[in-house]
């Protein structure tokens, strides 16, 4: 589990094969991306928008 400190990027993007949505997260000292599957993109977009507010609050 990564602290909301930890997180350096975050991207949203729909899948090819159909409308599901994907949060990629890159989080400091981690090798690999995690990646969220959402059901639409849109989903995917408010849980990022809400862990872009959390990781504004920690990092002020």
């Amino acid at each position: 589990m990564a602290a909301f400190e930890s997180v350096l990027s975050i991207a949203t993007t729909r899948t090819n094969s159909d409308e599901r949505g994907l949060l990629k997260l890159t989080i400091a000292g981690s090798s690999e991306t995690l990646t969220l599957s959402f059901s639409s993109l849109s989903d995917a977009n408010e849980v990022a928008i809400l862990i872009d507010g959390y990781c504004m609050l920690v990092n002020r």
